[in-house]
């Protein structure tokens, strides 16, 4: 195996003082002290409402269901099976594009060039810390008026351009 990237770890002390709080508290799930820390500060970085789910492939759930999307959405085949398992398990169908070579990212020329009057939206990857051009899809977005989500697992807290990436839909 040929590994991708390195795991960071926190010093092992503040591992054991946050658990300690957890066990402290008696409340390990659901709703507990520690979610809704996170939470609100996640909320605070993002300047967004956030919701801790149990995990990516369910937060892309959420939001292909918030976003209303159905029938064909555009997204990328270079991404985590989960990217794609989400549209199909909402009913969707993926309609993928080519990737540009330099960043890997879903090619914003590529999204230009889809003659589809039948795509309700797009789901695109930021890949391995480089985020996608917001700028250019959200523009082919608008025009067509399509809802676009992004899975920024791979580019979480990553600065693009003037924001962060990290919002899940962006709004018409």
């Amino acid at each position: 195996m040929i590994p991708v990237t390195r795991p960071f770890f926190p010093p092992l002390q503040s591992v054991h003082a946050a658990l300690g709080e957890v066990w402290a508290s008696g409340w390990l799930t659901n709703h507990g002290p520690k979610v809704q820390e996170l939470e609100r500060r996640l909320g605070e970085m993002f300047d967004a409402h956030v919701v801790v789910v149990a995990n990516g492939t369910l937060a892309l759930q959420l939001g292909i269901r918030a976003a209303g999307l159905r029938g064909k959405v555009v997204t990328t085949p270079f991404s985590f099976v989960a990217t794609t398992s989400a549209l199909v398990w909402e009913g969707c169908e993926p309609l993928f594009v080519d990737v540009d070579p330099d960043t890997l990212n879903v090619s914003a020329n590529a999204l230009a060039a889809i003659d589809a009057d039948d795509v309700s939206g797009v789901l695109a990857t930021h890949v391995s810390g480089t985020c996608c051009d917001v700028d250019a899809i959200g523009r082919i977005a608008r025009e067509r008026r399509w809802p676009v989500l992004y899975d920024a697992a791979h580019a979480f807290g990553t600065p693009s351009r003037a924001e962060r990436s990290g919002r899940g839909i962006r709004r018409l």
